[in-house]
């Protein structure tokens, strides 16, 4: 195991825990690769009680390489548990029939966002999926990335543009500095996430479930 990809595991298990995912939701994994997300979604389920199961009602993994889907469909095999509700996609997360308007509770992509160009058609697309208060998050490590002009592949390299990208599309973003390990800056990453906000009347309703709920 090369050297970043070890601290990239790392990255990705504390990304995934950061997610906060419940059995209801329905995640995406954008760019799965070999499956440190989909691994850490095995063990993160495997911690938790029979009653309280943080494995999401529904996973998609969208890969467009076939060797890692064949890696992600054997890890899915040798699984021991139930996989019925973890699906692979080969397309291009430009678009994604297979998910309804409104459906999505959270988006994930590390070390991904450089590659979606032009970024702001492929954000417009997490918004339709992604329900009112949904989220897009990346996990970016800028600081391992190409000087700019060595590849024509990383597009999307500089922070704050990919910030003003989801800003355009009418996300609510926030940035920050995540740290894995103090010893080893290159566990460390940066989060950008994007929330579809509510409109007035879906968050008038939600308020008033919480109230319902909490008189109970």
């Amino acid at each position: 195991m090369s050297l970043m990809k070890r601290f990239n595991v790392h990255s990705i298990r504390e990304a995934i825990r950061r997610l906060q995912l419940k059995h209801t939701d329905t995640f995406v994994e954008i760019g799965a690769g070999n499956g440190d997300g989909l691994a850490a979604l095995f063990d993160m389920d495997k911690a938790s009680s029979l009653t309280q199961s943080k494995m999401p009602q529904r996973v998609v993994l969208i890969e467009i390489s076939e060797p890692f889907r064949e890696k992600l469909h054997k890890l899915i095999e040798q699984a021991n548990s139930d996989t019925a509700h973890i699906e692979i996609h080969s397309e291009d997360c430009v678009s994604m029939p297979y998910l309804n308007d409104n459906s999505v509770n959270k988006i994930f992509g590390f070390n991904l966002v450089y590659f979606l160009h032009p970024l702001d058609t492929y954000l417009q697309e997490m918004k339709r999926v992604l329900k009112p208060g949904g989220m897009v998050v990346f996990g970016c490590k800028f600081g391992s990335l190409p000087k700019e002009g060595e590849t024509k592949e990383f597009v999307n390299t500089n922070r704050n543009e990919i910030c003003a990208a989801l800003s355009r599309q009418g996300f609510d973003v926030t940035m920050n500095k995540v740290v894995v390990d103090k010893e080893n800056e290159m566990s460390n990453y940066i989060e950008i996430v994007g929330m579809k906000p509510f409109d007035v009347a879906e968050w008038e309703r939600q308020n008033l479930v919480a109230v319902m709920e909490s008189s109970q």
